[in-house]
């Protein structure tokens, strides 16, 4: 095999590795992603219920993995005594800078938590800040 051969072979496999290892490292990192989001969710819906149940906040318990910080920056709204609450009511959510402005998890009044992505996130935070200013 002439030396050309072996050099555009060598080529040939630097490069398929090369895209292998993109690939895979792309995917590895969206995983992580996603297990720190699966992590903030259940830390803001313990936070929310426990914080609804007491009617305290300690911005220090909970964080999100995926925030940078190591103290919280959830966002509790405030419940408003003697009005219903409807089950589909916020009563928290995270700023969406936690999770590269893709969107953030929102816990509503029934307990149930969410991801919700850009832009029904935008709209659902805007909604939230005018009903509770």
């Amino acid at each position: 095999m002439s030396p050309r051969k072996r050099i555009v072979k060598l080529i040939c496999f630097l490069l398929l590795t090369g895209c292998v290892l993109g690939v895979g490292l792309r995917g590895a990192y969206r995983g992580r992603e996603l297990q720190r989001r699966l992590v903030c969710i259940e830390n803001l819906k313990l936070l929310a219920t426990s914080s609804a149940a007491t009617g305290q906040f300690k911005p220090r318990s909970l964080f999100c993995p995926s925030s940078g910080s190591s103290t919280s920056n959830y966002v509790l709204v405030p419940l408003r005594t003697g009005v219903p609450i409807d089950n589909r009511a916020v009563i928290a959510y995270e700023p969406k800078s936690n999770h590269g402005g893709e969107g953030g998890n929102v816990v509503f009044a029934d307990g149930h938590a969410l991801f919700i992505r850009v832009p029904t996130y935008d709209e659902l935070v805007r909604s939230v800040a005018e009903t509770n200013p």
